[in-house]
C-alpha cells in the first residue's frame, strides 16, 4: 500500500496518539485535530487521503463535521470512531457518508486494516 496522509480527529489526546503512532509505524503521515471545527479548517489548509474522526467530541462533534466534509470534499473517505456503539449514531454516520465506523475498543490493527480497504477501494475507483 502506498503511504497516505491521514487526518485523525479526536478530543482525547491519548486516542489521537495511539492512532497516530500505529499509522506512522506503517509509513503514513498523520495530521491531528482536536474537534470537528479544527478538522474542517485543517482540510481547507492541507488535503489528506483519509480521515479518522470520533463521533462525540466536546467541540465540533463528528457528525456535524462529517456533513461539512462531505459537502466540501465528497470523495474523501471518512471513517468514524465511536466509544458509544449506539446503532442510531452509527447508522446516522453511514447515512451522512462515512465509509465505516470503528467501535471502541478496537485494535490498532483494525485501524491499519481499514486503510488497506480504503486504498483498495480508491484503486478500484481510479481504474473503473
Amino acid at each position: 500500500m502506498r503511504p497516505m496522509k491521514i487526518l485523525v480527529v479526536d478530543d482525547e489526546p491519548e486516542a489521537r496518539r495511539l492512532i497516530r503512532d500505529a499509522l506512522s509505524r506503517d509509513g503514513h503521515v498523520v495530521l491531528e485535530a482536536e474537534n470537528g471545527l479544527e478538522a474542517v479548517a485543517s482540510l481547507d489548509a492541507e488535503p489528506v487521503d483519509a480521515v479518522f474522526m470520533d463521533i462525540r467530541m466536546s467541540r465540533g462533534d463528528g457528525l456535524t463535521a462529517l456533513e461539512r466534509i462531505r459537502a466540501l470534499y465528497p470523495s474523501l473517505p471518512v471513517v468514524m470512531i465511536t466509544g458509544c456503539g449506539r446503532n442510531d449514531m452509527i447508522e446516522e454516520a453511514i447515512r451522512l457518508g462515512a465509509v465505516a465506523c470503528l467501535v471502541k475498543p478496537f485494535s490498532m490493527g483494525d485501524v491499519v486494516g481499514m486503510l488497506d480497504v480504503l486504498d483498495a477501494d480508491s484503486q478500484r475507483n481510479a481504474s473503473g
